[in-house]
């Protein structure tokens, strides 16, 4: 009896949790579909929705449960239109000393290919954006904040932050 007891404990307690403790919630390596997209640096996962409230309500400091409660700085917001303005695209880091300690070249989803109009960047970093992959062709940065990225508009594929 007491060699059952103990394992008849054990798959109890395996079945309560099972029961009480909620799934994890799925985590797609990218779902582009939406206009507001947030990238995690980190991963390079992205996550897109059709609304700004769903990306507000995605990137709430609750839902980094999900990654064993790691803090997300926002490191660059990518705009759709000059001033700021319209859809963005949010990169996003666990190092807010990303760009103080290096820099990291990266291509935009295929959603946000071609689509920057203006930019804003914080924790020390300064954004250029590139018109091919990889940090490649023409530029325009670094910069802080651009509300306007001139001939580049609509034409950045990749982007460096540094």
């Amino acid at each position: 009896m007491s060699v059952r007891l103990p394992r008849t404990i054990l798959l109890c307690a395996a079945i309560a949790t099972a029961l009480i403790v909620p799934a994890a919630p799925a985590f797609a390596a990218e779902n582009s579909a939406g206009d507001y997209c947030w990238e995690n640096l980190d991963t390079a996962e992205v996550h897109c929705f059709g609304t700004e409230a769903e990306l507000s309500a995605d990137l709430a400091p609750q839902t980094f449960a999900r990654s064993a409660a790691t803090t997300l700085y926002t490191l660059a917001t990518w705009y759709e239109n000059t001033g700021y303005g319209g859809a963005y695209f949010v990169t996003r880091s666990s190092n807010s000393a990303l760009c103080v300690s290096g820099s990291t070249t990266l291509n935009f989803s295929s959603s946000w290919n071609n689509r920057v109009s203006s930019y804003k960047t914080w924790y020390g970093c300064a954004g250029t954006i590139y018109d091919g992959t990889s940090g490649t062709g023409s530029s325009f940065g670094p910069s802080t904040a651009a509300s306007s990225v001139g001939s580049m508009n609509d034409k950045a594929s990749s982007f460096r932050l540094s």
